[in-house]
Order: C-alpha cells, then sequence, then structure tokens
C-alpha cells in the first residue's frame, strides 16, 4: 500500500498529504541521517527537542544541539528543502518510516489522552497542516 501511494504521488507530482511531502523533503541525503528522522519530528510534527530525545538515546540538550547543528548546516549549505523527485524517494523512505514510528511511540506516552498538545496533535482538524 505505502509502495501505491509513492507511486501515485510521484505519478501526479504531488503527494496525498502535504505532511508526508515535508518529511520527504526533511530526509535530503546531504543532512546527518542521524538527525533526519529528528529534524522531521521538529519540523513537520512541531515536537521539542525534550519530546523528540525521549524517542531516541540521548539527552534534551544533546537533541537541541543536534537539530540547531543540523539546521544551521541546511542555510550554509544552501540544502533546497524541497519535495524529491520520484527517483528520490526510496532513498530517502527509511528516513520517514524512522520518524513515523517515533511519532507514534512518543503519542504512547499519554494514553490517558490528558495531555492537550499531544491530544491536538492527533486530531487532523487541530494539526498546522489541516486543510479547511
Amino acid at each position: 500500500m505505502l509502495a501505491e501511494g509513492l507511486d501515485a504521488a510521484a505519478t501526479d507530482a504531488e503527494f496525498p498529504d502535504q505532511s508526508l511531502a515535508l518529511m520527504f523533503a526533511c530526509g535530503h541525503p546531504a543532512i546527518d541521517a542521524a538527525v533526519r528522522a529528528p529534524l522531521i519530528l521538529q519540523v513537520v510534527l512541531g515536537l521539542d527537542a525534550k519530546t523528540i530525545a525521549s524517542a531516541f538515546p540521548t539527552s534534551p540538550a544533546a537533541m537541541g544541539k543536534r537539530l540547531g547543528r543540523a539546521k544551521d548546516k541546511i542555510r550554509q549549505a544552501g540544502i533546497p528543502f524541497s519535495v524529491p523527485e520520484r527517483e528520490e524517494l526510496p532513498g530517502r523512505l527509511d528516513t520517514v518510516l524512522d520518524a513515523i514510528y517515533a511519532a507514534f511511540t512518543e503519542g504512547w506516552t499519554d494514553p490517558g489522552g490528558t495531555d492537550v498538545a499531544r491530544r491536538d496533535r492527533d486530531n487532523p482538524r487541530c494539526s498546522p497542516n489541516a486543510n479547511g
């Protein structure tokens, strides 16, 4: 099903979901592989360094520094923040899946649904990328 979605997205030259397109954009190969998934979590999902660090074996301070260095490198190197071409999608898929898995896992940290920020993130209508 995922392969069909990627084929359809590449064929239509448009992703079925803007968030997915942004995830693939954050998976640029010039960005350090260890920070690609965390970058997706911050840029696309709006998670903070402390929350992201809980999904990876690192401290919040170290994660914040990694994300800052990655953003600096993107600016200094002029790495384009654009949706990749069809032939680039397979090379970025693992990064996107890592980020999705980390986001899913992070969602389990509030099983009672009492954290408003997490609850709103799970509601597509409350998402900053929601249509309508």
